[in-house]
């Protein structure tokens, strides 16, 4: 189950979190709430809110979400991964992993995750 991130993470990360995880609820067409109740808990709601609001201008500005299909989702679930693996927050991050795997499948997510962690 979720629970806070630790408050030795900092905000800035924090903030960063939040904001990969948004951008993956934006695009899922199904499931995208699941991923922003999650981000609540983990970084809390003023983030998780900021990001939205921040994401809502951005589509002004670029157009509609989902321009790139599911596939972004999943880069960002694994971004959201691996910043939390960083962070020491392993049981956040693997429950994060089980929502991206109802979602995707495992080698894909897996492999999102490799590139994200080679640079990518």
């Amino acid at each position: 189950m979720a629970k806070e991130i630790s408050s030795a993470v900092p905000e800035g990360t924090k903030q960063q979190i939040a904001d990969t995880l948004v951008s993956a609820s934006f695009v899922l067409h199904s499931g995208g709430k699941t991923v922003t109740e999650f981000a609540k808990v983990v970084v809390g709601d003023s983030k998780v809110d900021a990001s939205i609001e921040h994401r809502k201008e951005d589509e002004k500005m670029i157009g509609a979400n989902g321009a790139f299909g599911e596939a972004g989702a999943c880069t960002s679930l694994a971004r959201a991964y691996a910043m939390l693996l960083d962070q020491g927050e392993r049981d956040n991050a693997e429950e994060l992993k089980k929502i991206a795997l109802g979602r995707f499948l495992k080698e894909h997510f897996t492999g999102e995750v490799d590139k994200v962690r080679s640079g990518w």
